[in-house]
């Protein structure tokens, strides 16, 4: 308790006032700069959450899924810092908000999660993805109780090799995790898994920175993420991919619809959809029914439900659901089917090209802040 309370008074001093002052600051040019603190009963700063107007920006087309992480490490105060961040239409990190904490307890995250929603127009995430920490889940509850809470497989993977300390153990868990496969495979792959390694029983932030120091040097990281995304977007917009696959209609589509690092991942898919026969089809009322088989693999099998009304489609593997890309079964029926143009149905807007201009036909930017984006932008893609 000796050293809770004296880094909360250290943090009375000016430290915390050149930390203000620096937000006043960003707020005269940043009118949707957002920041709130509380004092504790010393009168001391405990905890702090801020945001600025980009990062709402972000959050209004990308916060569906929320990542709540802290681990990325303690200032000079020893406080821990809290990441809100998600993934944008280049699968590339976006930053939503960053707090810091003067305890790890269920009170403090709860207020963090208050302000983040404050801020963000009441607009709750259908998905939040955390460590697991029990403070942190019951936190998650009261604030946002319709949200899906969700493990992090990089904090898994990481719980792997520092408490079972098997490098096996840790690629075979990986693999396990990551896996598309049914529940019964699986559960086949990880008692596999278990026998063969026997374990049934079995730093971003520096910590000399200070408030002022922490808060302009993650900014510049936040600044660095902004002008790579600035820069993907320029190569997605300009420029069309060689075709590969046997299906080129369909892959010209999907080059027209997805920035550049997801059109890549889509076309994979396309490229593996050949190894999908249909072995059996059930026409329906309102829908058609596909019984899929991996090639020479009956044991493999997954249903594509097509619903004529909405033109949307269904997989028994949930990977769209998962992943907001249509799988290899889909792409197969489409195959299937002699569809040249992906539907409006399977092409999330989060991964498009225009995913930030669908937004109320506009950015946070003023005229200024275009043509600057639009020069680093061209001297980001001539470098």
């Amino acid at each position: 308790m000796y050293n809770v309370v004296r880094r909360q008074r250290a943090m009375h001093c000016g430290d915390v006032n050149a930390a203000l002052r620096y937000f006043n600051s960003c707020a005269r040019a940043d009118e949707n700069m957002y920041w709130r603190y509380q004092v504790g009963d010393e009168q001391q700063m405990c905890d702090l959450f801020w945001s600025d107007g980009c990062s709402q920006h972000d959050y209004k087309i990308f916060g569906d899924i929320l990542a709540f992480d802290a681990t990325y490490g303690r200032n000079k105060y020893n406080l821990p810092v809290i990441v809100f961040s998600g993934v944008n239409h280049h699968n590339q990190t976006c930053v939503f908000g960053i707090a810091m904490v003067s305890s790890e307890t269920q009170a403090a995250y709860v207020w963090v999660l208050g302000r983040f929603l404050e801020c963000m127009g009441g607009k709750a995430p259908k998905a939040v993805i955390t460590d697991g920490d029990r403070a942190m889940r019951l936190a998650i509850q009261e604030v946002f109780p319709e949200a899906h809470h969700k493990l992090c497989a990089w904090h898994l993977l990481k719980n792997a090799t520092v408490n079972v300390c098997k490098p096996r153990f840790t690629t075979l868990l990986r693999n396990c995790m990551l896996a598309n496969v049914e529940v019964e495979e699986f559960e086949r792959q990880w008692d596999a898994m278990m026998d063969e390694c026997g374990v049934w029983e079995v730093e971003f932030v520096e910590r000399r920175y200070g408030i002022l120091e922490f808060v302009t040097n993650f900014q510049r990281c936040v600044d660095f993420l902004r002008n790579n995304e600035e820069e993907l977007d320029f190569r997605s917009l300009y420029g069309s991919p060689v075709l590969q696959t046997q299906f080129p209609e369909l892959e010209k589509s999907g080059a027209l619809n997805y920035t550049k690092e997801i059109f890549v991942r889509f076309r994979d898919a396309l490229k593996k959809s050949v190894r999908i026969t249909i072995v059996e089809c059930n026409k329906l009322d309102d829908q058609t029914v596909y019984v899929t088989q991996k090639y020479r693999r009956p044991q493999f099998r997954w249903t594509v439900a097509h619903h004529f009304r909405e033109d949307s489609f269904f997989c028994s593997c949930l990977r769209f659901e998962s992943f907001g890309l249509p799988c290899v079964h889909i792409l197969a029926v489409l195959v299937q089917l002699d569809i040249g143009c992906l539907p409006k149905s399977i092409v999330l807007k989060c991964w498009s090209k225009t995913a930030k201009v669908e937004l109320e036909g506009s950015s946070p930017m003023n005229e200024e802040g275009d043509v600057n984006a639009v020069y680093k932008v061209r001297v980001g893609a001539f470098l």
